[in-house]
């Protein structure tokens, strides 16, 4: 089968599956997860750790994004995010969790992960570097490491089974990614309680007391030093993308619900779509979509592979950073043009705001990656 057929059937597949996720609103009633995660594995959107099976190819973050281009990728998470914004991060974290693996089998077929110690501070050297409050540190020589300290916001499909892990060196910060299964003793995970937003993806912290990391131990290390550091930047990267990916979709569906809104609704004898000041609202939403439309569409089309970590970057600190200045201000003013409306939970716009407003400051606040390039 080639690429366009490919592409052609997951996208007829995508179609298929978003009425459905319409329908059982995961965000509703999260115990729905399950059965649509299994429908979604099933289609080729949830990513596999196993690198035998088709979705480590087909899947969100797969490896057709190292060999063809990230655009697949974006898209669907786009369109997930228009239907449900929480089940959306929970593929997309699976996708960068696998993605982290690059080829290496070291969990079994159909393992939830999460991936953990993804830290802006990590992208580039930096004067914060290393001063990081909290984060995770290993010690001891390389076939005997010791992993203690915390990690916050793991996400992931489901309460996870194994964990990726990005941890400093105590002696001279350098990194290390570290893959273990989540029920290895002095590794505990504290799942978030019910949240108002994104709340079909599983959300927790992780705090490592004394993890043994020995050479025929089960965890292992897949990268230290300047590799570890090289897939630190390169997923971190993914990882901001995905969200401004996801972000894009809630923009699009809250402004798509305001014109449907506008258009119905009368006053003064008068639709309110022709009123100039929900006019304003409605143009600055839609160019807030294309603006983050155009940003996400820089170097979608090209394959990871051949991409620097550079360039990705800085691709991907833009597009997140367009997350608080484009999809927040579109869903917003969606919001306004529906009134006192726009609150109602029964509407969604109020939910998707606080799933842009999560969006925006996970995994690296919009303050703090612009001080990277305050130089």
């Amino acid at each position: 089968m080639s690429v366009e057929e490919e592409a052609r059937l997951l996208e007829v597949a995508l179609r298929r599956f978003l009425q459905r996720l319409e329908a059982e609103d995961p965000e509703a009633d999260p115990a729905r997860r399950e059965a649509l995660l299994k429908e979604a594995e099933a289609i080729g959107l949830l990513a596999d750790p196993d690198p035998e099976t088709p979705g480590f190819t087909t899947g969100i973050w797969g490896r057709w994004t190292w060999t063809e281009s990230l655009d697949r990728s974006l898209h669907a998470l786009a369109r997930l995010g228009e239907a449900c914004a929480g089940f959306a991060l929970a593929l997309h974290a699976q996708g960068i969790a696998c993605a982290a693996l690059e080829g290496a089998r070291v969990f079994p077929r159909g393992a939830r992960l999460a991936l953990g110690g993804l830290l802006a501070d990590g992208i580039s050297p930096s004067p914060f570097a290393g001063e990081e409050e909290g984060g995770l540190r290993f010690t001891g020589p390389h076939d005997h490491l010791l992993l203690e300290g915390r990690s916050w916001f793991l996400i992931s499909a489901g309460p996870p089974q194994g964990l990726l892990l990005f941890a400093r060196a105590a002696e001279d910060s350098s990194w290390a990614l570290i893959a273990l299964p989540a029920d290895l003793p002095g590794v505990r995970l504290e799942s978030l309680p019910e949240r108002l937003g994104l709340r079909a993806a599983w959300m927790g912290h992780l705090q490592a007391d004394g993890v043994l990391i020995a050479r025929e131990g089960l965890a292992r290390i897949l990268a230290r030093g300047e590799e570890a550091h090289r897939r630190l930047r390169r997923l971190l990267a993914l990882d901001w993308l995905g969200h401004a990916a996801i972000a894009l979709g809630v923009a699009r569906r809250s402004l798509d619900q305001a014109r449907a809104y506008a258009r119905t609704r009368y006053q003064g004898g008068r639709r309110i779509i022709a009123h100039g000041p929900v006019r304003n609202l409605l143009g600055t939403a839609a160019a807030d979509v294309m603006t983050l439309e155009l940003l996400l569409k820089a170097h979608a089309e090209q394959p990871l592979a051949s991409l620097s970590e550079d360039v990705l970057e800085r691709w991907a600190a833009v597009a997140k950073l367009a997350i608080a200045e484009h999809a927040w201000r579109a869903v917003s003013n969606s919001l306004q043009v529906m009134g006192g409306y726009g609150y109602m939970e029964d509407h969604g716009l109020a939910g998707r705001l606080r799933d842009v407003s999560t969006l925006r400051v996970l995994h690296g606040s919009p303050d703090r990656i612009r001080l990277r390039y305050a130089e």
